[in-house]
């Protein structure tokens, strides 16, 4: 497996909303928005 070429650090994580309580999760969803790229989502 290659990675992509990027200025960027590929990084990977795993994101449980359910883990946390529904309060944080607009907070969270707006704070991917200043630094994550891609966002895969599964359910």
């Amino acid at each position: 497996m290659s990675l992509p070429s990027t200025a960027k650090i590929p990084f990977g994580g795993d994101y449980n909303p359910e883990q946390w309580p529904e309060r944080v999760w607009e907070d969270d969803y707006r704070l991917f928005g200043r630094g994550v790229a891609v966002l895969r989502e599964e359910r």
